[in-house]
């Protein structure tokens, strides 16, 4: 079965597994699929066969809530939250419940989170929001695997300076 892998990125800037959440379909689908009944009126599967662009715009709709927009940009390819910021996506996450809303996976990614949030050689986390796509966080030369390092790459983005740049734009 599919899953959704968190990373931790340590103080060198490598980025490694750290756990695990079974079903993937309970992370980043999810999520999308709320997004979308909520804010486009439309059903994630239809979407998912066709084009998904007005889902990923949602982030930079101000008429809906910071956190669900700060939920969704989370499932985004290639982002990385600092470690202190982790406990403003743990407030996203609590916040982004509406009742009705199945929450999947999110109390479980909390609470890892917070743990990461304790260690001190954690230096941001990061996500593959499904173990069937290969991870963007490892590459490989000549058949050795080589982790990604946030301070020497330059594929990846940090979600709340990303939130700030949007919200500033209005």
């Amino acid at each position: 079965m599919s899953s959704t892998e968190l990373y931790r990125v340590s103080s060198d800037g490598d980025v490694k597994w750290h756990c695990n959440f079974s079903n993937s379909w309970r992370g980043a689908i999810l999520i999308w699929g709320n997004m979308a009944k909520r804010y486009l009126n439309k059903e994630i599967g239809s979407m998912m066969c066709g084009n998904m662009d007005d889902l990923w715009k949602l982030n930079k709709r101000l008429d809906i809530p910071s956190a669900h927009r700060v939920v969704l940009m989370s499932t985004y390819d290639k982002c990385v939250v600092h470690r202190e910021r982790i406990p403003r996506l743990i407030q996203a996450y609590d916040d982004y419940y509406v009742e009705g809303w199945d929450m999947g996976n999110i109390p479980a990614f909390s609470f890892e989170l917070g743990k990461l949030f304790l260690d001190r050689n954690c230096t941001a986390i990061c996500w593959n929001q499904t173990s069937v796509c290969a991870s963007p966080w490892e590459y490989h030369d000549n058949d050795e695997a080589i982790q990604y390092n946030i301070f020497t790459g330059a594929d990846h983005w940090f979600l709340f300076d990303r939130l700030e740049e949007i919200e500033g734009e209005e």
